[in-house]
């Protein structure tokens, strides 16, 4: 699975990256898949932005810093 980095410093590069982590009833969710119709490709993201409670994704309760090291 692709991790979308928010944000990454010019010094370390890929090696400490951030982004944003979702919590719900106080743990880290997996990813939200998108329904796209049949086949065997399901897109999915840990962004941020998709626990939004719509379409029966889990709504975020809070948000904290997630670092790639």
């Amino acid at each position: 699975m692709l991790v979308e980095w928010d944000w990454w410093t010019v010094d370390f590069g890929d090696a400490h990256a951030g982004a944003v982590g979702v919590l719900v009833g106080g743990s880290e969710l997996g990813p939200v898949y998108f329904d796209v119709g049949s086949g065997s490709d399901v897109p999915s993201t840990r962004h941020w932005s998709a626990y939004d409670g719509r379409y029966r994704r889990p709504c975020a309760e809070a948000l904290r810093a997630v670092c790639a090291c």
